[in-house]
């Protein structure tokens, strides 16, 4: 299951697992095949969060992500652990969201004053040419 969804973290993998997760086919209190010592909603989450690689993830990726984790963390089924694991990452992600949408609005205003300035010298500089 892993390799699936790390391999290709596309929106419509990461939308059934949500969704195998909300209507609880996927409960994933059992042990974790590959590590009997570890519950299989833990690799779950962790392989939710893979899919996130940074600020170049797709942003219906991100979205997809959020759905999931929103409903692993909402579920009344999951350990608080598991809870506060995806509660912390989702947490992370928005404060990524977030801060990369304030530094997009301050570069557009940025943008903007330029282009105003420009404008306004375009405008000096038809006035002097003008007299």
């Amino acid at each position: 299951m892993s390799e699936l969804v790390t391999t290709d973290c596309g929106d419509t993998a990461l939308d059934c697992l949500q969704k195998l997760i909300a209507y609880s086919h996927l409960t994933g209190n059992v042990p974790d095949s590959t590590e009997p010592n570890k519950l299989l909603i833990v690799r779950i989450v962790e392989t939710i969060c893979g899919c996130f690689t940074g600020l170049q993830t797709d942003e219906g990726v991100q979205l997809q992500i959020i759905k999931a984790l929103l409903t692993i963390m909402t579920s009344q089924r999951r350990c608080g652990g598991i809870r506060e694991y995806a509660r912390a990452t989702l947490t992370q992600m928005i404060n990524v969201i977030f801060a990369r949408m304030e530094t997009q609005a301050e570069e557009e205003i940025v943008r903007l004053d330029g282009e105003h300035q420009q404008e306004g010298s375009v405008i000096a500089n038809g006035e002097t040419e003008a007299k």
